[in-house]
């Protein structure tokens, strides 16, 4: 979490970008959506999702949640 500079932010956050809605379309019924990252295979991002998901890494989702908001 020290290398906040280097996450690869969509910043689809500040301009409102349907792009994420598309790819819901015809999923689920959205009234938003947005992304704060780019997911990459073998990036950073998966590694923070990784800790999270499955090695109970739960300060993961405030740091990410706080950004966020």
């Amino acid at each position: 979490m020290r290398c906040r500079h280097d996450l690869p932010q969509t910043h689809f956050h500040t301009y409102n970008d349907p792009a994420i809605k598309k790819v819901f379309y015809g999923r689920l019924e959205l009234q938003e959506a947005t992304s704060l990252f780019f997911f990459e295979k073998r990036g950073k991002i998966k590694q923070l999702l990784h800790a999270l998901k499955y090695k109970g890494r739960e300060e993961v989702s405030g740091f990410l949640g706080n950004w966020l908001g």
